[in-house]
């Protein structure tokens, strides 16, 4: 389920120690496992205030640093600035999630919406792939083999190997232009084209990679 997916990223990208909440995931997992959605829903509520009251915590300690620099300069003295750059970084991280996190609130009015209206509410609908994701949210991408994909598929992500990489998609009835996220990379892996069972890329390909 793609809200679930979500819900475990965010917590990941958060920080968040998996292990020191383990009783609140198993929790959460337990009740997805047995279909009791509005618990599931309840549980899953509860994320998007750990992260607010995170990102509260660095935007207070980031504030206090501000000021203890300040003064530190004002007395010449040399303060830990590694340690404040990594703090800051952790900041700047938060952030960035806070609008998947949002969204992530506003899938869930969806969800419980959807479950209110019982299993009639619950409808097939187009889902973003992992490679619309990373190109989202500013991920990685390693495709293997990748001149083994059909010629259509590569027609269709050839858009992310230009200078500034976007993917075209047109699957929900609506054509939209996503533009990848500046921290987004993708990497294409392929065995030499004249071993058995293999074939070179398309030479559109080939002039970028």
């Amino acid at each position: 389920m793609p809200i679930k997916e979500e819900f475990e990223d965010l917590f990941e990208r958060t920080g968040v120690s998996a292990e020191k909440n383990k009783a609140y995931l198993d929790g959460i997992n337990k009740k997805f496992a047995k279909g009791r959605w509005r618990e599931v829903s309840k549980e899953w509520r509860k994320a998007p205030k750990m992260f607010e009251q995170i990102l509260a915590k660095f935007e207070s300690m980031q504030a206090a640093k501000t000021v203890e620099a300040e003064v530190a300069e004002e007395n010449q003295e040399q303060g830990p600035a590694k340690r404040r750059k990594t703090e800051s970084s952790k900041l700047q991280r938060l952030r960035d999630l806070k609008a998947r996190w949002d969204l992530f609130s506003q899938s869930l009015d969806q969800f419980d919406r959807q479950v209110a209206a019982g299993p009639g509410g619950f409808a097939f609908a187009f889902v973003e792939g992992k490679i619309v994701k990373a190109a989202r949210n500013g991920d990685w991408v390693l495709l293997d083999e990748i001149n083994l994909a059909s010629p259509d598929t590569l027609e269709s992500i050839a858009g992310l190997f230009q200078t500034n990489p976007s993917l075209l998609l047109s699957e929900t009835g609506e054509i939209e232009r996503i533009q990848a996220h500046p921290n987004f990379r993708v990497f294409g892996a392929m065995n030499p084209a004249t071993d058995v069972g293999k074939r070179d890329l398309p030479m559109g390909l080939r002039s970028v990679s």
